[in-house]
């Protein structure tokens, strides 16, 4: 194996990622993990890049196994900086997104896992759904394997210990955790792959409905944030459409990025999609002030020459659809930090729809049905929580809701 000196290869690596297209404050955020792992050679005496030592700097800086295979975002983008690290040291390509959560199991335990996915199907599990529980359980049957345990002889007391082990998880992920577990283990059960039914024994979370108020805004703030977007670039008029279509369709974030052209309808004014939560279409009013910020964005600034049916591209050098519905708070709390906005209150893209769902209930003129019909809910009482906002909150939204986006031509 070749030997490279450490501070050679962050210096090559930095280059690299310099010229595959990452954005400045990217760069710089390499350059912080990279500073601390070269401290850390020097702490240790060694000279030479090693991707063990790299692997076991993860651990004893962050307390992050690369091979665990479930990471928040901070966590990725550490382990990100390792692996193009190692590509660099490889000479191999660098990659648009790195797997981490491939796990080998033994034969018997991948059996059992494929059977288990495959039943998952049949009784009409969504993708996303099947894909989130084939993780859970491929780390639970690895767990089972790293301690010398089988199947057919766990225990509550091991799923205990197991449970145990999740962290950085907060309570709501955690009560998904154990249902996928609970559910795993009773089709165990149901299958005589084990012999008591421990899944029963496993408590049942429940979250009480509607207890959470909905984040709203005022009327002031949401002028801010929208009069800070520099529309003479690309990104601003990319960010500007986000939020109008946001704050005037109630779209969910996931169908925001899901959005396709063939959605919108310019020339009768309306964007028809099917929720990608719900499954209903909805066919919403497109707002002339929204309808301008999307056809500024789609014929100034939307990059060309891709075959992407999607209506949002990453405004990088590398074009692609955007993939997380999260990268859409996180620009919208960009706006909000750099104007000094409240920090205590959660500032997300979904509160955009709770503003104007929110507004929409103090408007005597507007009916539940067509509230629930615009928010795409099957249920009216499923719109409780906003109805449960207090009423000196709901009365700073005094204005007409085209007050905050400016007049509409008739």
């Amino acid at each position: 194996m070749k030997e490279i000196l450490i501070t050679t290869l962050v210096e090559k690596t930095l280059k690299e990622v310099k010229k595959f297209g990452y954005c400045d404050n990217s760069y710089k955020i390499f350059n912080y993990h990279y500073m601390n792992l070269l401290k850390y050679y020097e702490e240790k005496e060694i000279q030479n890049y090693s991707y063990d030592i790299s692997v076991q700097f993860l651990k004893d800086k962050w307390n992050i196994d690369i091979n665990e295979g479930h990471f928040n975002y901070w966590q990725s983008r550490k382990c990100r900086a390792i692996k193009i690290l190692d590509d660099v040291y490889n000479n191999r390509n660098i990659k648009i997104k790195y797997s981490y959560n491939q796990i080998s199991l033994t034969s018997n335990n991948m059996e059992l896992l494929n059977t288990y996915v495959d039943y998952n199907q049949k009784i009409g599990l969504s993708q996303k759904n099947i894909k989130g529980i084939k993780e859970l359980i491929t780390r639970f049957l690895k767990y089972i394997e790293n301690n010398n345990l089988i199947v057919e002889n766990i225990d509550l007391n091991e799923v205990n210990k197991y449970l145990s082990t999740l962290k950085n998880i907060n309570k709501v992920t955690m009560k998904n955790y154990i249902f996928i577990l609970k559910m795993f283990l009773i089709y165990l059960y149901d299958n005589h792959v084990i012999s008591k039914n421990i899944g029963y024994l496993l408590p049942n979370i429940k979250k009480v409905k509607n207890a959470k108020l909905p984040s709203v805004w005022n009327f002031d703030d949401l002028n801010c944030v929208i009069n800070s977007i520099n529309t003479n670039t690309n990104k601003g008029k990319r960010d500007l459409a986000i939020i109008m279509l946001a704050i005037t369709t109630t779209l969910r974030a996931s169908d925001i990025i899901n959005l396709k052209l063939e959605n919108i309808d310019f020339e009768n004014n309306i964007v028809n999609v099917i929720q990608e939560k719900t499954k209903n279409q909805v066919i919403l009013p497109l707002m002339e002030k929204t309808k301008a910020a999307l056809i500024d964005y789609i014929e100034n600034a939307r990059p060309k020459d891709n075959n992407y049916k999607e209506v949002f591209l990453s405004c990088r050098y590398i074009v692609k659809p955007i993939m997380n519905s999260s990268a859409l708070s996180t620009m919208l709390n960009k706006y909000c930090n750099k104007l000094g906005l409240d920090y205590n209150q959660k500032r997300g893209i979904h509160s955009l729809r709770h503003t104007t769902l929110n507004y929409l209930f103090n408007d005597n003129e507007t009916s539940l049905i067509t509230i629930t019909e615009i928010s795409g809910h099957n249920n009216p009482n499923s719109l409780n929580s906003y109805i449960k906002t207090d009423l000196k909150r709901l009365s700073e939204f005094t204005l007409n809701i085209n007050d905050f986006i400016g007049e509409v031509n008739e």
